[in-house]
């Protein structure tokens, strides 16, 4: 494995003739390079790790972390890329693709849904806090956001690469359950707007 340091907070690797349990530790050895690197030089949007950042007990409560082992859960964090939102500024926007499964670890947010035959017409769909995801469900099949997520407050959260996961999730077939579960309760809470788009 080759890492090179090109810029700020930015960290080129590349890996030669690996299998992929190998690859995938040395995609973690990296990630944790790289987040070493940008918190000595940040980009805009990526945050210290301060005061919200040190308590990730929260992450337990999301029902896929919930299910990783000790040492899965600090890989995870090892990897993953510190942000934090102004208010009134988004996660994530409906239809765009999903790059990162974001964890939030601290703040509160909102999911709207816009009508697609009327864009001034939104739906609260639901509100988020700590131990709550957005992107999970796209790693079941792929699609971009279902829903624009805005800070209702300052919003700290970890972001994890969207390929990572996916390695994850092939290595932990288990995973499928806890997606289904979620997918089912989301369905069964968020129903309740179907009938305000119609």
């Amino acid at each position: 494995m080759k890492i090179n340091h090109i810029g700020p907070g930015l960290v080129e690797v590349s890996t030669d003739s690996l299998s992929p349990l190998s690859s995938a530790d040395s995609f973690i050895k990296a990630r944790a390079i790289a987040n070493a690197a940008s918190l000595r030089d940040l980009s805009v949007r990526d945050a210290p790790v301060s005061e919200p950042f040190q308590d990730v007990a929260g992450l337990r409560s999301n029902r896929l972390l919930g299910c990783l082992s000790d040492k899965e859960l600090k890989e995870l964090i090892a990897v993953g890329r510190w942000l934090a939102f102004e208010k009134c500024e988004s996660l994530s926007n409906q239809t765009r693709s999903v790059n990162e499964i974001l964890f939030i670890l601290a703040g509160r947010a909102k999911a709207e849904i816009t009508a697609a035959r009327n864009p001034n017409f939104r739906v609260t769909v639901d509100f988020l806090g700590p131990g709550d995801d957005v992107g999970l469900l796209s790693l079941v099949d792929g699609a971009s956001h279902s829903a624009t997520v805005d800070a209702m407050e300052k919003v700290y959260a970890i972001a994890v690469p969207y390929s990572y996961m996916r390695m994850s999730l092939d290595r932990h077939p288990e995973w499928y359950r806890a997606l289904a579960e979620i997918a089912v309760t989301r369905l069964r809470s968020n129903g309740n707007w179907l009938q305000a788009l119609i």
